[in-house]
């Protein structure tokens, strides 16, 4: 990334995608798909791997997307946000959300808020098809070894590798 640049290239959103492909694949994962948007919500590149449920995986990936760079935050940190504690208003005010943003926040992991070097939100990073912690893991893995010096939010994966768990385990943590 040159100096002064705060923005996600076509060329990092395409080696993000490939690298979330290559960690989902290397860990044995379900079939993803990987959507990549700029600051704006806006698709910059997507990736939706052989295998994978095309019908609604690829509106989901968008959507985990949407949610970090919309809201400042990863999808799991959205869901967290309204579902600890119990407090059905906090609950309702995130399924109101929901339905305002016409169905384009996601309260599930798999959505990564993206950086520039000098802390400027410049995207987000949307996978899902594997289980959510599986799905969260290979974005945050894509941008890390992309190796442009981006931050993420989160900061590190929850995943804890070779302790296999169903998609329900997961997906309810």
């Amino acid at each position: 990334m040159s100096a002064g640049t705060e923005h996600i290239t076509l060329a990092h959103a395409t080696r993000i995608c490939d690298g979330a492909v290559a960690a989902c694949l290397s860990h044995g994962f379900a079939p993803v798909t990987v959507h990549v948007c700029n600051e704006h919500g806006e698709p910059i590149a997507f990736q939706r791997m052989d295998g994978c449920n095309g019908l609604l995986t690829p509106d989901v990936a968008r959507c985990k997307a949407y949610t970090a760079v919309s809201l400042r935050m990863s999808s799991r940190a959205f869901r967290e946000k309204y579902t600890t504690g119990n407090e059905s208003a906090k609950y309702g005010q995130m399924l109101s959300m929901v339905s305002i943003s016409g169905g384009n926040l996601a309260p599930f992991p798999g959505g990564i808020v993206v950086k520039s070097n000098s802390g400027v939100l410049i995207g987000g990073v949307g996978v899902s098809g594997a289980a959510g912690d599986e799905d969260e893991f290979c974005a945050l893995q894509a941008v890390k070894e992309a190796g442009f010096g981006f931050f993420t939010e989160p900061a590190e994966h929850s995943l804890k590798l070779g302790q296999k768990r169903s998609r329900e385990e997961q997906d309810a943590k």
